[in-house]
């Protein structure tokens, strides 16, 4: 596992949590663009050496732990180790469920980051989610509120919402 310094302004390590439910269509997605900004805070923090990632499912319906189950197979390696999880249904249930398997291996003395599984994050987003761990050592937990894309589909429904 990862450890974090809290008397240093260096992290050598942090947690990502994404939680699922029903999320077939969303979820590798999603993980791709928080690989993506995982791949850019190794470009620039050069004292990481690992990252840990936990996709927890939470009482799905749908195939979204077999495509979790696949993206550990893909994604695992030395620098990024991916864990998959299960809960019950609920956002909340997951996210504890998350905290008691970093609590369980971790101690929580490093940085953790939760993404949401309908979202993409943007390549600078963890970038800049590592520089505030680092000016507020105190600091443990981070989230974001997601900002909408356009949808470029043919639904008509969903261009009216996107108006």
């Amino acid at each position: 596992m990862v450890h974090q310094d809290w008397n240093k302004t260096h992290i050598t390590g942090y947690f990502v949590v994404l939680t699922a439910y029903n999320e077939e269509k969303t979820l590798e997605n999603s993980f791709l663009a928080t690989k993506r900004a995982i791949d850019f805070s190794f470009t620039q923090n050069s004292e990481l050496s690992q990252v840990n990632i936990i996709i927890c499912h939470n009482g799905c319906t749908d195939e979204t732990p077999q495509i979790a189950q696949n993206i550990k197979n893909t994604y695992s390696n030395r620098k990024i180790h991916l864990e998959v999880i299960s809960s019950a249904k609920g956002m909340i249930l997951a996210q504890n469920a998350c905290m008691r398997y970093v609590r369980k291996y971790n101690n929580i003395d490093s940085p953790i980051i939760f993404v949401d599984t309908d979202a993409l994050i943007d390549e600078k987003a963890i970038d800049i989610f590592l520089a505030q761990f680092k000016l507020h050592p105190d600091l443990k937990v981070v989230g974001a509120h997601p900002v909408p894309i356009a949808y470029n589909g043919s639904s008509i429904v969903r261009k009216f919402w996107d108006r």
